[in-house]
C-alpha cells in the first residue's frame, strides 16, 4: 500500500522546477502566449503516436477480468507509461481549456475561478492517477 504522501509535494516541487527547467531552455525568449501555443502544439503531435499506442493496447485487454488487468498494471513501465499518457492528454486539455476560459469568459472574478479550477482539478486528478497506480504497482 502507498502510504508516502509526504513524497506527493516533493513530486509537485519537481514537476514544477522541471516545467520552469525546460522553459528556460527552449522558450526563454519567447512571449507567454507564443510559448503556450507551441506548448499545446508539441503536446498535441506528442499524443497523437500515443493514444493509437495506448488505444491498441488498451483493446486487446477488453473483457479482461479485474484481476487480469491488475496484473498487467504491476508491471510499473506500463503503469508509468499509462500515467505519462494520461497525464499528457490532461495537460492538453487544461491548456486547451485555459484558451476557452481566456478568450470567451469576460467577469474577470469568473475567469480567476475557473483558471484556478481547471489548474487545481488538472493537479488533482494526476496526483489521484498517480496514487492509484502506485497502489496497483507497490
Amino acid at each position: 500500500m502507498f502510504n508516502n504522501f509526504y513524497a506527493i509535494p516533493k513530486l509537485v516541487n519537481f514537476m514544477r522546477r522541471f516545467r520552469t527547467l525546460v522553459l528556460n531552455l527552449f522558450f526563454s525568449n519567447l512571449n507567454e502566449g507564443t510559448a503556450h501555443w507551441l506548448t499545446q502544439r508539441i503536446s498535441s503531435i506528442i499524443l497523437i503516436p500515443a493514444t493509437v499506442i495506448f488505444v491498441f493496447s488498451f483493446v486487446q485487454h477488453i473483457g479482461a477480468d479485474y484481476e487480469y488487468n491488475v496484473v498487467i498494471y504491476k508491471n510499473p513501465t506500463r503503469s508509468f507509461f499509462t500515467f505519462l499518457f494520461i497525464s499528457l492528454t490532461l495537460l492538453h486539455f487544461k491548456q486547451g481549456a485555459q484558451v476557452v476560459i481566456d478568450d470567451y469568459v469576460q467577469d474577470d472574478r469568473i475567469s480567476k475561478i475557473l483558471l484556478r479550477l481547471n489548474v487545481s482539478s488538472f493537479w488533482g486528478i494526476n496526483l489521484l492517477l498517480f496514487w492509484a497506480l502506485a497502489r496497483i504497482v507497490l
